[in-house]
C-alpha cells in the first residue's frame, strides 16, 4: 500500500492505509496508521478509518484546492480522532489543518490536539496522491 506524506520544517503527517483478514469476523478489516509530529509533539496511532472514508476525504481535498469555500474532514468512525483541512479565508494559498488523535491504553486515555497553517504547495502532492488512489472508489 502507498504512504501519503506532508512535511514542512516543523510539521509532518504520514498516512499508511492497510488491511488484514480478521479470522474472528471473517471479514477484511481496513485501518489507517497515522504518524504526526507538530512542533515537537507527536503521535503514532492506528485508526479505524477505511477506504470509503479516505475516498470521501480525498475528493474533498481536491475540491478544496480549487474552491476557497470547500473543506475536507476525515473522522474516525467512533468520532474520537479527526483531521480537518480548510482554506485560510484571510490568506490565499494557505490551508489550516486542525486535528486530534486519541487513543486508550491500559484504561488511560491519551490525546494530541494540533493545528497547523500549511501552504498549498506543502499539501498538493499529498492531496493528489490520495485522490489518485482513493478518489474514484
Amino acid at each position: 500500500m502507498s504512504v501519503y506524506r506532508i512535511r514542512t520544517d516543523r510539521f509532518s503527517l504520514k498516512f499508511e492505509p492497510f488491511s488484514y483478514y480478521d479470522d474472528d469476523s471473517e471479514k477484511e478489516v481496513e485501518k489507517l496508521r497515522v504518524r504526526i509530529s507538530s512542533y515537537g509533539f507527536s503521535a503514532d496511532e492506528v485508526l479505524n478509518i477505511g477506504s470509503a472514508a479516505l475516498s470521501d476525504f480525498s475528493v474533498g481535498l481536491i475540491k478544496m484546492l480549487d474552491i476557497p469555500e470547500e473543506s475536507a474532514i476525515l473522522e474516525e468512525a467512533r468520532g474520537y480522532s479527526y483531521f480537518s483541512f480548510s482554506n485560510c479565508q484571510s490568506e490565499y494559498g494557505k490551508v489550516m489543518l486542525y486535528g486530534k488523535i486519541c487513543t486508550q491504553n491500559d484504561d488511560l486515555q491519551h490525546e494530541l490536539s494540533f493545528e497547523s497553517r500549511l501552504y498549498f504547495d506543502d499539501i498538493r502532492e499529498f492531496c493528489e496522491m490520495l485522490y489518485a488512489d482513493y478518489g474514484s472508489k
